[in-house]
């Protein structure tokens, strides 16, 4: 492979190197385009094959084009984040091309491209000589606002000023690539100026894939737009979807969930079912009718709460099952997440069947390592919640935990590899590794001490040890992986003793399901029984302190404690929000998106906030919508019947924040410093008590 690409380089394309001709400064040509979406859509090949197989393709129409910079993109980014045992050779030999072509355009693009994450400021002084080598060709403004956007190399305004640079540059470029930093990073003007060129393109092309980015078109349109001016955007829409249904008219389940999400945003959404049930009926397997169906069936069966009776969930639970296993055959692509649903239901409903559960297990691994290939998670998440938790079989538990192990390593040191990761970023990828690692840790003490291998625990009490966590559940997991480690040792009574820490310092009530889910207390009983305990003091020694009042868990939160970022934003209404016209205030402000799934199950709790403290002169409850395709923010508050206020503001949480994860909620004091951050759903049945109490911590 790596001899194959040499030669490319070195011989028999060496004088297309030489020659005056660039190749697409912008975008690859159509033929090229083709490839591209041929090559990376195709899934059906099995791990680690594939990854062979899309080298070689690559290869292959890199020989016949070789200026087409996309494919030296995807050639190496396969390298890179599939293969890194090979990365070095490849980066190796485009260095060396940059260094014997230094006036070739696309040699020194992608010279800067390959010393990303190795030598970050390296990187981007060999991206600021391409742009003074060729200021037409596109990629290389593209990738200096991705560097410039993030990491220890983020500086906002260079970000921008290299977006505004690509789109003069690429005024009509439609790479999904571009299209995501132009979300990102494009100024309010830079988008309108994209917004303009594209349309005059879309309006004259033909094709229904090109067609498609009629989606990026009216997001872009929506966010640049005034609120006040958003009816007129959605006559706008509802006329290119007009011109948009009469230029196919043999539709697949993509271009209908396309004419969909255009329906959505014109505000024609009583259409939508009737295309939806096209959709499933006429594509009855494709990825577009397995939403449809998911989303109707969550929509006509909703979750119980976490205090209902055990009936209620128990037969919430069959239902799922039964339509899970009618989704299998239905869906075959989607086999992985439903086998995953399958084993989440199969634990939920006891009796648990252990040869069931020991099938579903080890066909989940397998499916995903033929799909996505090898991977510690699932390997860990089936032993702990499934083999050890139900005593299947301890042994095969074992096997699947040691496979795991330099699975988890491998994936660690990629994560952390990079050169231009903020210091905090390092800091919380390695705690969720940490985190990992004593789960692991105790997972392979419990297998070792069912199957009778006790002795080989020892080495695992200094693996757990050296984790020195911050946040109150990973120093649970610490207790709790040092006590698996000291049972499989024979050493009870200090087991017995971890687990006491551990139930005693977790910051919350463990989930609850109709029953309570509460696998450390599983473990500590376990213990309890091999030292001799009695069944009469196990209430007693398990009883939970007491404590003065309800804690507070700041198990999901973390204090940024600097004064927010300046905002002009306006409203669904028009409205403008500042800091100033909210002074005097504590704010919480929720962060979501339409298409957020743990989003939607908040939002709920947030309304009913919203509602108790609407009235509220110290306190101001609204959220920031993150969403691309503005336009569907207002459709879907009013099918959900919200009234919490929303600002529309994508382009500034993502200035606020290095990476957007969502949902999230930040609590800001009355003076603007921003306090506290929870990140990810809080699934607390008693969500909103929960998060007024921690707005009357602020002082």
């Amino acid at each position: 492979m790596l001899k194959k690409l040499f030669c490319l380089f070195s011989t028999g394309l060496a004088c297309l190197f030489a020659q005056s001709y660039v190749g697409p400064r912008c975008e690859p040509i159509p033929e090229v385009q083709k490839i591209v979406q041929e090559v990376w859509r195709d899934t059906t090949r099995p791990m680690p094959g594939r990854l062979d197989w899309q080298a070689a393709q690559w290869e292959r129409w890199l020989e016949k084009y070789p200026r087409e910079t996309v494919l030296h993109r995807r050639y190496y980014l396969l390298f890179r984040d599939d293969i890194p045992e090979k990365v070095e050779g490849i980066r190796r030999q485009y260095l060396e091309r940059a260094e014997k072509n230094p006036k070739d355009i696309q040699a020194v693009y992608m010279a800067g491209l390959v010393l990303e994450g190795v030598d970050t400021p390296k990187a981007i002084e060999t991206l600021e000589r391409a742009v003074k080598l060729d200021p037409s060709f596109g990629w290389s403004y593209l990738t200096l606002a991705y560097l410039y956007g993030r990491g220890k190399s983020q500086d906002k305004l260079k970000a921008a000023e290299n977006m505004a640079a690509y789109v003069k540059a690429c005024p009509q470029n439609l790479e999904s690539f571009s299209l995501s930093m132009l979300n990102q990073y494009g100024t309010p003007e830079t988008m309108v100026s994209a917004a303009r060129s594209i349309r005059v393109r879309l309006e004259k092309e033909t094709d229904p894939k090109t067609l498609q980015s009629f989606s990026d078109l009216w997001g872009l349109e929506f966010k640049t737009t005034p609120v006040a001016e958003h009816s007129k955007q959605r006559e706008r829409v509802a006329a290119d979807l007009g011109r948009l249904e009469r230029l196919n008219p043999k539709p697949d389940a993509e271009w209908l969930a396309f004419l969909v999400d255009g329906m959505k945003q014109s505000g024609a959404a009583k259409d939508v079912p009737a295309v939806e049930d096209r959709i499933v009926r006429e594509f009855p397997a494709s990825f577009q009718a397995f939403r449809i169906v998911m989303q109707r069936w969550d929509a006509g069966h909703p979750r119980p709460k976490p205090t209902d009776a055990t009936e209620v969930w128990d037969r919430f639970t069959k239902d799922h099952t039964a339509a899970v296993e009618r989704w299998m055959k239905q869906f075959p692509d989607q086999e992985t997440t439903f086998l995953s649903m399958l084993l989440d239901d199969t634990t939920a409903l006891p009796p648990v069947d252990p040869v069931r559960l020991r099938e579903l297990g080890d066909r989940l691994i397998r499916t995903v390592d033929v799909k996505y290939g090898l991977s510690a998670t699932p390997r860990i998440q089936v032993s702990t919640r499934a083999y050890l938790r139900y005593r299947v079989d301890p042994a095969r538990a074992g096997e699947l935990l040691e496979s795991a192990r330099p699975l988890m390593l491998k994936e660690r040191a990629r994560q952390l590899q990079t050169d231009n990761l903020l210091d905090s970023d390092r800091t919380e990828i390695a705690a969720w590794h940490d985190s990992t690692e004593l789960t692991w840790a105790g997972a392979m003490a419990t297998a070792y001490r069912r199957a009778g291998m006790g002795s080989r625990a020892a080495p695992l009490r200094s693996l757990a040890e050296a984790v020195q966590p911050a946040k109150p559940e990973v120093k649970v997991q610490r207790f709790a992986a040092l006590a698996e480690i000291a049972a499989a040792e024979g050493k009870y009574t200090d087991a017995l003793a971890l687990y006491k820490a551990a139930l005693d310092t977790r910051p919350k009530a463990p989930p609850v399901r109709g029953r309570s889910d509460d696998q450390l207390l599983e473990q500590a009983r376990e213990i309890w029984a091999l030292s001799g305990g009695k069944d009469a003091l196990w209430a007693l020694w398990s009883k939970p302190p007491e404590r003065a009042g309800r804690e507070i868990t700041d198990s999901r939160w973390e204090q940024p404690r600097k004064p927010l970022p300046q905002f002009e934003l306006s409203d669904l209404r028009g409205h403008t929000w500042t800091p100033q016209t909210l002074e005097g205030k504590t704010l919480l402000i929720n962060i979501w998106a339409t298409w957020c799934g743990p989003c939607m199950a908040e939002l709920p709790h947030f309304q009913k906030l919203y509602e108790q403290t609407k009235d509220r002169s110290d306190v101001a409850i609204f959220s920031l919508n993150v969403d691309d395709e503005v336009g569907l923010v207002e459709p879907f508050m009013k099918e959900n019947s919200y009234s919490f206020p929303v600002l529309l503001a994508a382009s500034y949480v993502n200035r606020v924040v290095n990476s957007l994860g969502i949902p999230q909620n930040w609590i800001v004091d009355k003076a603007g410093v921003w306090q506290w951050q929870q990140l990810g759903y809080d699934s607390d049945p008693d969500w909103e008590r929960s998060m007024l109490e921690k707005i009357g911590t602020i002082k």
